[in-house]
């Protein structure tokens, strides 16, 4: 067995055996797409650091040893860096790593300090389909996206991008399922001109029915949340409600507004979805969930409940820290142990709580009740989902 077959045999039997074999390690050039220092993660956009693994070796180590030299290289996102790494099994341990000294902007600096520090604390990485993930230390973290081959002459090609004038992708009758989860926002056109759209630009789809949806999001600024319909290939876009905060850039906040307003052709492809309305164009990308247990650590805030927005002034928050669960749910204060099995289901053991009474509160949804229905629980990147009983709770991480 090769040492590229081996690497594809542990990553399949890490990610749950698959039926589609994972990417290989060494023979893609990596683009970050989430760094976590310290367990905070930030989603990277622009010039976006990039990772390639290559083995010296003429020979390649045996699948029975699975370790080896290996030689890392790439871009901070400024600067470019290389330097010698070992293998042994899914443990990875990078020695010096050489940069370059190029001056660079305080928001490529910052990225570059935090990228290059996580890199050269690597301990040990996850490597799952088109994902690869890079640990280092406690909640700290790397996550990759492949890229597409590299062009003749070993050049990056830039990701295919859908022209605005690009014929529809064919209409196909689609259901609220197919749509459920998180979707990046990508790209927005309104009335023929591009909008900037933030980096963190995030709408989540959550099916109610067959054919029908709840919508919650965010363009950088507020919170967006409604209600939408499908009719065979089309999306229907109800009211939205919505927090009144005022932000500094709100273009592309006050472009989707208006944009989600009456019906436009849908189409999915993959992980990329596009609506197509009288107002213009949205592109949307699918985040992929996790529901790792270690990655659970920190303190989420309650920002809705089956659509309706919270109660600011309840404060309801969750708290995960080392197999132990905590929190407030705007009365009371609880705890106590929790175990998350490999498919996401969430059981808490015996929570412990205040008991003040809150009579004004009788009428309001119980995040202990929730928590008692053992939840299916969905974490991607800083929004944590809990589903149960025909329910749906939708918290941020702090």
């Amino acid at each position: 067995m090769t040492f590229l077959s081996s690497l594809l045999l542990s990553a399949a039997l890490s990610g749950g055996g698959a039926p589609t074999p994972p990417a290989s390690l060494t023979a893609r050039t990596w683009v970050l797409t989430e760094i976590a220092p310290g367990g905070r993660v930030r989603r990277v956009s622009g010039e976006r650091p990039t990772l390639t693994v290559t083995s010296p070796n003429v020979t390649p180590p045996t699948a029975t040893s699975q370790s080896g030299s290996l030689t890392v290289s790439g871009s901070t996102g400024c600067n470019t860096y290389r330097g010698p790494a070992t293998l042994s099994g899914q443990r990875l341990k990078l020695s010096a790593l050489a940069t370059t000294r190029r001056g660079c902007a305080p928001a490529a600096a910052r990225l570059e300090n935090d990228f290059l520090t996580l890199l050269r604390g690597a301990s040990h990485y996850r490597l799952s389909g088109q994902t690869l993930t890079v640990y280092a230390g406690g909640l700290s973290r790397l996550v990759f996206t492949a890229a597409p081959a590299a062009a003749p002459g070993g050049s990056m090609p830039t990701p295919p991008r859908t022209p605005a004038t690009a014929t529809p992708p064919a209409a196909t009758p689609l259901t609220a399922a197919q749509l459920a989860g998180e979707w990046q926002l990508t790209r927005l056109r309104e009335g023929g001109k591009a909008v900037n759209v933030p980096a963190d630009a995030l709408l989540t789809f959550t099916a109610s029915g067959a054919n029908t949806l709840r919508l919650s999001g965010s363009a950088g600024c507020n919170r967006l949340m409604g209600e939408a319909t499908l009719g065979g290939a089309n999306l229907t876009f109800g009211p939205l409600a919505g927090t009144r905060m005022f932000c500094e850039d709100m273009a592309a906040e006050q472009a989707l507004t208006r944009m989600l307003r009456g019906t436009g052709q849908l189409a999915v492809s993959g992980n990329l979805l596009t609506w197509r309305g009288t107002g213009g164009e949205l592109e949307l990308t699918r985040r992929a969930a996790v529901t790792v247990a270690a990655d659970l650590g920190g303190t989420y805030r309650l920002l809705s409940v089956s659509g309706t927005p919270a109660d600011a002034s309840r404060a309801v928050r969750l708290t995960f820290n080392a197999g132990q669960l905590g929190g407030f749910d705007g009365c009371n204060s609880f705890g106590g142990e929790y175990r998350l099995d490999k498919a996401g289901q969430l059981t808490a053991d015996s929570l412990i709580s205040t008991l003040r009474a809150c009579p004004e509160q009788t009428d309001q949804p119980s995040l202990t009740a929730l928590l008692g229905k053992a939840p299916m629980l969905r974490l991607s990147g800083q929004t944590l989902t809990l589903e149960a009983g025909g329910e749906q709770w939708v918290f941020e991480q702090e």
